[in-house]
């Protein structure tokens, strides 16, 4: 169980990554931003953060999503599992590929 929620809106992932291809692009930002503990896979931070409307181009929010790892996992990221690429059991290449 993972999610991710705007800080200035305050929409969740849900509501921010609609279709496949929103989810698509998160999982190519987070793969470009995300940072590992060294001799792990565990994800410490994401740099730069991932504004909202890097995912959704036509929306003016450009809050940062933050990481929640203990809310409820967003239905169209269910095949994913957002918190398992987080926890380094998942690489964003199998992800894309499960989505596909």
């Amino acid at each position: 169980m993972a999610n991710g929620k705007c800080e200035k809106c305050g929409k969740k992932l849900e509501n921010i990554c609609q279709t496949k291809n929103d989810v698509l692009l998160l999982l190519n930002l987070l793969e470009n931003r995300i940072h590992r503990i060294f001799l792990t896979n565990i994800a410490y931070k994401i740099t730069p953060g991932i504004r909202h409307n890097e995912i959704i181009w036509s929306s003016e929010c450009d809050g940062v999503l933050y990481y929640n790892h203990f809310d409820e996992e967003p239905k169209i990221l269910k095949k994913i599992n957002i918190g398992d690429i987080m926890l380094g059991l998942l690489s964003i290449e199998d992800a894309k590929k499960l989505l596909l």
